[in-house]
């Protein structure tokens, strides 16, 4: 008996990538599982991208179904994914960057690794990274490697940790449960924390993503002030609270996750404010960068 398998919404998110996002496409359109929509969904881009965009989508000849979503103005990356999320029909979702290649098997690994661990709300592949002409920097090893940790797992952590979405896919519940990203314009962090407050999360060390790195990137220093918001950690404490709400949750963990996550405000404040002043990155950020190096050059 023929196993009728659950549709995946491929969603690639764009903004002003016009040289790159061609090869974004055509990651997405090589994926070899079936039945996939692909939902691409440019943020206003002020370059031409959407017509790459479209002339792609013009000469497609695969199986997969393709919705194009071109917003204007522009809304930031949070809100893009949710426009993108309220169109997706998928029982998982893959979530991908106009500047990066997904390999063709991250469609079929996602439903595999879903349907070995019921559990799982969330998984994070490896990806390689890449100049600007998707040259990879170096050689990666690839392993078969998976970790799965839970909310308790996390809490025992001493440091904070935040595994990367470069590659990263979610079952559509949990969109559903949390609803759309209200509090940032953040998506990565706030979709890693709600996977931990609804069940568990895999990090998966195969490489499914080519990930380019370019002075445009998202991640990059000097572009941290436009993308992130001053207010880090509103999203996740909002989410603790429906967590509890639903039931994930008790009272006695969410204060302990509330307490984790203020822990990592300093982190994250400490990125954002060396991104935007100079003074900062100056006075504060660089001596304690210098004396933490030190310290673990002298206690290893």
């Amino acid at each position: 008996m023929k196993v009728e398998k659950p549709l995946i919404s491929f969603i690639l998110i764009t903004y002003n990538q016009e040289n790159f996002v061609k090869d974004a496409l055509d990651g997405a359109f090589a994926q070899t599982y079936s039945p996939m929509e692909i939902i691409i969904a440019d943020d206003g881009s002020k370059d031409n991208t959407p017509k790459v965009i479209e002339q792609a989508i013009a000469e497609y000849k695969g199986p997969h179904k393709i919705i194009f979503h071109r917003g204007n103005p522009n809304v930031g990356i949070a809100q893009n994914v949710n426009n993108a999320m309220a169109l997706a029909k998928g029982e998982y979702f893959i979530i991908a960057a106009g500047d990066d290649k997904s390999l063709p098997e991250r469609a079929q690994r996602t439903y595999e690794l879903f349907s070995q661990y019921p559990d799982l709300t969330c998984i994070n592949f490896s990806s390689i990274p890449c100049d600007a002409s998707l040259h990879p920097k170096y050689t990666s090893v690839e392993s078969k490697s998976i970790s799965v940790i839970n909310i308790f797992d996390y809490l025992e952590f001493t440091d904070f940790v935040l595994w990367s979405g470069d590659a990263r896919s979610i079952r559509r519940s949990l969109f559903d449960a949390f609803g759309p990203f209200t509090k940032g314009k953040d998506e990565d962090s706030a979709l890693f924390m709600r996977g931990l407050l609804a069940g568990t999360v895999a990090h998966s060390q195969e490489i499914m993503s080519l990930r380019r790195e370019h002075e445009q990137q998202v991640s990059r220093f000097k572009n941290i002030r436009k993308h992130v918001s001053e207010n880090f950690v509103a999203q996740p404490m909002h989410d603790i609270d429906i967590a509890i709400q639903l039931g994930f949750i008790s009272e006695c963990t969410a204060s302990q996750m509330r307490w984790k996550i203020r822990q990592a405000d300093r982190i994250l404040a400490d990125q954002y404010y060396a991104a935007i002043s100079t003074w900062y990155r100056v006075l504060y950020a660089k001596p304690v960068d210098l004396l933490r190096r030190l310290k673990n050059k002298l206690f290893k």
